[in-house]
Parts: structure tokens; sequence; C-alpha cells
């Protein structure tokens, strides 16, 4: 119910922008995360697709480690907003430093670290409860730089455009972990699921490559 809800609302919003915005903060310009409109809002659809799709399976293979459900899904979801947020931290603090981040390895780097909990969640491997919380604690991180990072890229400071943003993003996290649900986790297993959520990040490093000429 609050995933509709918050989908109707931001389909709301987007349908009274009658303007388009040309305001370039200089925090957006030393972003160095600008790219075209169908780009960004692909990666921006893609990440919340993932990552929320993601947290459904952890919860899923964290269980037998973790003990229950309850657990599982509280530990997860607690490491994931702490890990997202010291990430954008750093994103914000890259600002004021002047720093670029290369937005290309931040992908491959997503990629790998989104099979970190492939390896650490199976119980024969480790038995120690805090493996796999820390194991998903780089790509939470990374995406805690790349989100805000494409937000500000694609919004140049503006809000109408803002709202754009994460309206794509929170569709992608409505519709991830519905997929991961009742598809990928019933048809494929954790492991295997996981597996399938790193095809993504190659495909977006590929575009990003192409499109900075690298």
């Amino acid at each position: 119910l609050v995933g509709v809800l918050a989908l109707l609302i931001a389909s709301l919003g987007a349908k009274r922008i009658i303007r388009k915005s040309v305001v370039k903060s200089s925090a957006v310009q030393l972003a160095g995360m600008c790219f075209s409109t169908r780009m960004s809002l692909i990666i921006l659809f893609s990440t919340g697709f993932i990552s929320m799709a993601m947290e459904v399976i952890w919860i899923r293979a964290f269980t037998p480690i973790l003990g229950t459900t309850i657990y599982a899904f509280a530990a997860v979801l607690a490491v994931y907003l702490l890990a997202t947020f010291l990430g954008t931290l750093a994103y914000r603090s890259s600002l004021r430093m002047k720093f670029k981040f290369n937005v290309d390895l931040i992908v491959i780097f997503l990629a790998i670290a989104t099979i970190l909990p492939l390896i650490v969640s199976d119980p024969e491997l480790s038995n120690a409860r805090w493996v796999p919380l820390i194991s998903i604690m780089p790509f939470c991180f990374l995406l805690g730089i790349l989100t805000p990072g494409l937000v500000d890229g694609f919004s140049g400071g503006a809000a109408d455009r803002i709202g754009i943003a994460y309206f794509a993003n929170i569709l992608g996290s409505i519709i991830g972990p519905l997929t991961a649900g009742y598809i990928l986790l019933p048809v494929l297993g954790a492991k295997w699921s996981l597996l399938v959520l790193v095809t993504p990040f190659i495909f977006i490093h590929f575009l990003v490559v192409q499109k900075l000429g690298r």
C-alpha cells in the first residue's frame, strides 16, 4: 500500500512539470555524474531495482545464519541504512573537497560488491553472524555515493527534476523486491538470483564507458 501511494504521488508530481530548468549548481558541476536524461533515469531505476531486490535476497540468504527472518530483516535494514548514509556523507564531503568520483569504476565495484554476500552466505563457510552483514556494507556504501551524485547531475539543482529522478529510483525500488520475491527467488534461489543481479551493472558500465568515451 505504501509503495502504491508513493508511486501515485510521484506520478502526479511528474505530470505537473511544465517547464525545464537550466539552473546549474556548483555542487552538480563538481559531481562529475552528468549524463543524458534517458541514461540517468535508466541508471537510477536500475540501482533502485537491484538494491531493493538484493535486500529481499539477502534476508532469505542470511536467515539460516542470523536465526530468524525477523532478525535478518532488522539487521539487513540497519546495516543498509547505515552504510548508505556513510556513502552519502562521503559524496557530500567530496563536493566540498572538489573531488570527482569515477562513475564507471563505482559501477564495477558495485558489481564486485554484489558477489560478496554470495560468498559468505553459506553457513558451512562461516557461522559468525556479523560476517554476512559486513559483506553488504561495500555495496550499500557505494550506492550512497552513486545515487545522490546521479540525482544532482540529472536535476542541476532544479526541484522539479529532482522529483523525476527520485520517481525513477522509487519505481525501481517498488518493482525490484516484487521481482525478487515472486520470480527470482522461487525460480533461481538466492545464490543464482544474486548472480543475475550482477549483469545489469556490467551493462551499465559499458554504457557509461561509451558515454564518457573511455
